[in-house]
């Protein structure tokens, strides 16, 4: 039996990430992981760490590299779908932008102003 895929999105609040680590190593055990990472997160260091010393400890959590670029991102969701995505911290701008919340494109704004999409699949 394979295990629900789950993708963890790491945002650059830098200062919560050691607690992010160590819930990640109680959803291991049931879930795949699949640790995703924003350009700017995966390469700045700050005084909470370096970013090669999160990559690093991320990856292990996780069993697998992770994404770090929109390019290494677009197969994850037509070929490779998750069950849910964790984005996390998930404070001030990625919070306002969670469809429902706050539409992230004007697509996706027109679809939850009308309840349709416009042009094709949102």
């Amino acid at each position: 039996m394979t295990k629900p895929r789950i993708g963890i999105a790491l945002c650059g609040s830098y200062c919560t990430y050691d607690k992010l680590f160590s819930q990640l190593v109680l959803l291991s055990d049931k879930y795949e992981l699949v640790p995703i990472m924003s350009e700017t997160a995966a390469a700045t260091d700050t005084r909470f760490g370096k970013a090669a010393d999160f990559l690093s400890r991320l990856e292990s959590l996780c069993g697998t590299k992770p994404v770090c670029s929109i390019a290494e991102a677009e197969p994850l969701g037509p070929a490779k779908p998750m069950e849910a995505l964790i984005i996390a911290p998930c404070t001030g701008t990625p919070h306002r932008r969670v469809p429902g919340r706050w539409p992230v494109c004007g697509q996706c704004l027109h679809h939850h102003v009308h309840r349709r999409p416009r042009g094709g699949a949102v």
